[in-house]
């Protein structure tokens, strides 16, 4: 089933199987997420190929340490503040928090494929947009 474009919710099995697959260029983890300059590369790669589904809590090794509330409070607002203020042009992208534990969350955090593409985020639009004025000196 195509998670991504069909904004289905994932069960709990569903998601042990999507981590069976492993990461690739449509599926990655993330056991934490601060850097919101990191967060826009990854949405901005997803939305400009063919989209992409991000599961925090899940750590690289496809082991699921989860989240904690908090950890969940701090992420969604990020992954808001980032996607409406750090991709160009804006993305509308699908959270879902699935329990994995007691008091253990992970974030399925789903960026469809771009409409509107291509997408940046503010780093590679500040420096598309730079200008470089030359000289012989």
């Amino acid at each position: 089933m195509d998670w991504i474009s069909d904004n289905q919710l994932l069960t709990l099995a569903d998601l042990h199987k999507e981590i069976a697959l492993g990461e690739d260029s449509t599926r990655q983890f993330k056991a934490d997420l601060r850097n919101g300059e990191s967060l826009a590369a990854e949405m901005v790669a997803f939305a400009n190929a063919e989209g992409g589904m991000l599961l925090v809590g899940v750590a690289d090794d496809g082991s699921v340490p989860g989240l904690s509330q908090a950890d969940v409070h701090r992420i969604n607002q990020l992954i808001t503040n980032v996607s409406s203020q750090q991709v160009r042009s804006p993305l509308t992208v699908h959270t879902q928090n699935l329990s994995v534990q007691p008091d253990r969350l992970v974030i399925v955090l789903k960026v469809p494929k771009g409409i509107d593409k291509p997408y940046f985020d503010n780093l590679a639009y500040s420096f598309g947009n730079a200008r470089f004025e030359g000289g012989n000196g």
